[in-house]
This record gives structure tokens, sequence and C-alpha cells, in this order.
């Protein structure tokens, strides 16, 4: 594990650095920690506790090889967990580069990273919204509104200090109408809103889009899933009509693979199917049962198009509002 230093963050800080302000990077320092450690000039965790700082000092104890503990918790049969962040698509190898991340958040990430071998892989889930967001810049086929709109918003939050809540629910119900309308960008935002998507650290208002079905079978492809999670499932709500996005035009030629070339990608419109929404409260649900009928064949038509199982769907972000539907795919 290498150490991301005081230089690292002041180099990556996008004020300064046009390439990470252009990529939208959150400026922590990550790419200059990676860029050294490629370069072979990083500053591993070992090396940095070995000091006599006061920081390394209180690091020291929670320094290990973990290869070790993590290899032999499977070798006795214990269930071990791999948790990925970020995405496919920011893959530095497999994603829409140059806009990534600089690392491997694909499946055989958790392997280099881990130091354990595939044949201990039992499952690789994936994890879909019901939707597609993106942070920074970069290709977007299926975005609802344009990036130059969403950069304009303010968040939630924001909002909620400068308006009160008779005024913000005012703004809601006006953008679920013009949403309903066909107004693009007020579909975008009002995913936004329904899903909180604005940055954890930035505050940034993120980019919305419909379900990209092409996006989610290169996924399923180069991680080699077994099933799949759909979470926020309720984000979805108050829209009458919900799209599916099925393939790709480039160049008046379709497509339903996945272009690696971001040129390609940036020109690529989005051919749709169009499915009944709902406007009913699903967060209570706790079976598909439960679900209204638009919600359940919603699920359906996701899973015809990527020939795959969802095990799991969301309804909210409280542990009860998991449904289970499919445990066999599971652990």
């Amino acid at each position: 594990a290498h150490t991301i230093l005081p230089k690292h963050i002041k180099e990556d800080d996008p004020k300064t650095n046009i390439s990470s302000k252009k990529i939208g990077t959150t400026g922590r320092g990550i790419g200059p920690c990676y860029r050294d450690k490629v370069a072979r000039i990083g500053m591993r965790i070992s090396q940095y506790t070995s000091s006599e700082t006061s920081s390394a000092k209180r690091l020291r104890p929670l320094v290990k090889d973990t290869y070790l503990i993590v290899n032999r918790y499977i070798d006795d049969g214990k269930n071990v967990l791999f948790e990925g962040a970020q995405g496919t698509l920011l893959d530095v190898d497999h994603g829409t580069y140059p806009y990534v991340t600089s690392s491997n958040p694909t499946a055989g990430g958790a392997l280099t990273g881990s130091g354990v071998g595939p044949t201990k892989i039992n499952s690789v889930i994936g994890v879909f919204k019901a939707y597609i967001t993106r942070v920074g810049s970069g290709a977007f086929p299926t975005e609802l509104g344009t990036e130059e709109q969403t950069a304009k918003e303010d968040s939630l939050d924001k909002l909620k200090k400068e308006l009160g809540k008779d005024a913000l629910n005012t703004l809601i119900r006006k953008t679920i109408h013009k949403a309903n309308e066909g107004d693009e960008y007020s579909q975008g935002r009002l995913l936004r809103i329904q899903g909180y998507e604005y940055g954890t650290t930035t505050q940034r208002a993120r980019r919305t889009g419909w379900f990209d079905a092409v996006a989610a079978r290169y996924a399923i492809m180069v991680n080699g899933l077994s099933s799949i999670v759909i979470t926020k499932l309720d984000v979805l709500q108050n829209l009458k009509e919900i799209k599916i996005c099925v393939g790709y035009e480039i160049d008046d030629k379709k497509t339903t693979n996945f272009p690696l070339d971001v040129n390609n990608l940036e020109r690529a419109g989005s051919v749709y199917i169009k499915m009944p929404g709902w406007d009913e409260d699903i967060s209570k649900a706790r079976s598909l049962k439960e679900l209204p009928e638009n919600t359940r064949n919603y699920l359906k038509k996701i899973e015809e198009i990527l020939g795959i199982k969802i095990s799991i769907v969301s309804v909210g972000p409280k542990r009860d509002q998991t449904i289970i539907s499919d445990d066999k795919s599971l652990f």
C-alpha cells in the first residue's frame, strides 16, 4: 500500500493542475501517488511507518502483511468479501480513458490488490444503480441534460439552506412536472434530487442518465459477474416513462458493443426502449411481490437484456430496504 504524501495532494490541486481539473479528480493526491508507484519512487506504508514521527508511531501497530491474513482466512473456510469502489468505466485499463481513475476497480483489481489467487474467488457480484451516473468529465451517451447544465447546479444541501422546506418542495414539484413533459435536463435533475446524487467530498452535482445496458453488458463481461444488484430503484418514482439504452448509434451505424475508443464513445447516440414508470412510493416494499407491476417489469426487462440474474434490489439506503431476490446467486 502506497502512501499519499502532502506533495501529492499539492500537485493534484485542480486549481493549479489543469489535468486534474479537466478529468474531474477529487484533488486528494491519488493520481500523483500512483504515478510515483509505477515509477518505483513511491513510499510504501511500511516505509512511512518506520520513521519516528508521531503519526508513524500511531499507524505502526496497524500495518501488517495482509496477504497472509486474508489467505489464511480463506484456507480456514471463513467467508471473505472484497468490496470494490468507483466502477468499471473508471478502470485505468478498461474504462473510458483518459477519464478514469488511477487504478483497477474492476474485479481483477481485487486480486492484485489483495494477493489472493483467482481460483479462490467463488462469485463476483456487480452493483448497478437503477439509472447511471458519472462524476467529472467524459463521454456519457445516456446523459440527461448536459454536463454544463449540471455543473451550474447547486447541491441539494445548499438549496435546503437557501430556499427552505416549502420553496424546495415547490421546486421539486416543478421539476417532476417538467420531467414528465419530456424535458431531459429536468429528468436528470429529478434523479439527482431523489437519489441525492452529489459528491460526498466535493458536493458537486453528479451527471445522471438512463440505465445503459450496453455499458452494463460490458461490465458483466470484463468482471465475469455471476449476478447483479440493482440499487436506488426508489429514485425512479414520479416518472411516467422510463428509458433503457439497448444500443449505440455511431456515424449512422448501430452497435450493441461498448467502444473503448473515447472518440467513438463521444459520438455515440443512444438507442432506447421505453417502459411505463410509476409514482407509488416503493421504499416500504420488503419483497418483489410488494413492488408495483411496472417496477417488477422494469427489473425483468433488465434481466432479459443483460442475460444475468438480479440477486439483490434496494429501495432505499437502510438495511431493511434491501430485498433478496435470488439468494442462490449469493454466497
